[in-house]
């Protein structure tokens, strides 16, 4: 017992009893979601993890949005007993380099076309 008048609901000590709790893995979803109802994960790997726990899945509404950062991978939808892929086009990079190609041809331009800068390491200049 506590100094508090109302310290009941407080936890005081170890807990033995994890149901009304959530996990770290729960909490991050959560709060990824917080607000639009939609679900975050970094990789499907990931999702498929979460989705082990019955309980996780219980707790999915239909409709909702699982969302994978993983760029190579669909996003999802709830449809009320297992997930289905969004139809949303991915955007394709195709014809863009990336900084390190950019940089990479910068260096070896300047290197090829002016005698005096061959030998000098130009990847500081172009690092973002």
């Amino acid at each position: 017992m506590s100094d508090l008048t109302n310290d009941e609901g407080f936890v005081t000590g170890s807990v033995n009893n994890l149901t009304n709790y959530y996990t770290k893995t729960e909490v991050d979803a959560l709060a990824a979601g917080s607000g639009t109802n939609a679900l975050v994960f970094e990789t499907k790997a990931a999702l498929d993890v979460w989705l082990e726990e019955q309980n996780n899945v219980t707790n999915l509404k239909a409709g909702q949005n699982i969302y994978i950062k993983a760029a190579d991978t669909p996003d999802y939808w709830w449809d009320g007993t297992g997930l289905q892929p969004l139809e949303t086009e991915k955007v394709s990079l195709d014809g863009y380099v990336t900084d390190a190609q950019l940089t990479t041809k910068l260096t070896d331009y300047l290197r090829n076309t002016d005698k005096e800068t061959e030998n000098i390491d130009f990847s500081t200049y172009f690092a973002g």
